[in-house]
């Protein structure tokens, strides 16, 4: 169900024509992994049973090699690719990057070729560069479930129902501020980045605030108003 509602409104974005082009996926099994990213690959590509374009990376001994990144990069950077395929790249255990590899990637990931969409995925989410998991969508499988049961901000988004949103405003009082950071960011990664990508850098910009400075309602009270609006 969690895994529906990540794909869902990855659906709706390519729709909006608002896809992200990097996903950063954590889970608690290798399986789990590998079934949501080909389900990710098939909504990407809109169709199923095709590797074409698709390249997986996986660690080979202890670790995933420079080599291995740079590979992938001159072939998508292959001019003799067709202009508008689509191309993907799949790495496994992207935690066992050696740093070289990561700075290698990080920059692709900056500078993306066209058409081009990363999927990157995790056991172990804690031990990955934070610069390299802020270019990507996060979809964290392993928290879904108990983040949306708890979270009134997504709930109120999946239901379309506005009121929640003052509801949950009320709530926040009562709530320790870290629980209500958590929260708003992972509002920000399940329903902002995904359908209002024109507001997250002031969404992020209002979030850095609230965490920065002591507890205080009328900024979560403000930055709620905002949600509601465009909701």
């Amino acid at each position: 169900m969690k895994d529906e509602f990540f794909l869902e409104n990855i659906r709706k974005s390519k729709q909006d024509g608002n896809l992200h082009h990097a996903f950063f996926v954590c889970a608690s099994s290798q399986e789990h992994l590998n079934v949501f990213a080909k389900n990710l690959i098939n909504e990407i590509l809109s169709y199923k049973n095709s590797d074409l374009n698709i390249i997986e990376i996986t660690n080979q001994g202890n670790n995933i090699s420079k080599e291995s990144i740079q590979k992938m990069i001159k072939k998508f950077s292959n001019t003799t690719i067709e202009e508008d395929a689509k191309k993907i790249y799949v790495i496994k255990n992207v935690e066992d990057l050696s740093l070289s590899a990561a700075n290698s990637l990080l920059k692709f990931l900056e500078e993306p070729a066209k058409n081009t969409y990363a999927i990157l995925l995790s056991k172990n989410g804690g031990n990955v560069l934070d610069t390299l998991v802020s270019r990507c969508m996060n979809i964290n499988l392993t928290n879904a479930a108990s983040e949306n049961n708890n979270n009134k901000l997504i709930d109120a988004f999946k239901n379309s129902n506005k009121n929640e949103i003052l509801l949950y405003s009320m709530e926040a009082k009562n709530l320790d501020k870290n629980i209500i950071t958590e929260q708003l960011e992972a509002f920000y990664d399940q329903v902002v980045k995904i359908n209002f990508i024109d507001r997250a850098g002031d969404y992020l910009d209002d979030l850095d605030i609230i965490k920065k400075m002591p507890k205080n309602i009328s900024l979560v009270d403000a930055m709620l108003i905002k949600i509601y609006e465009v909701m």
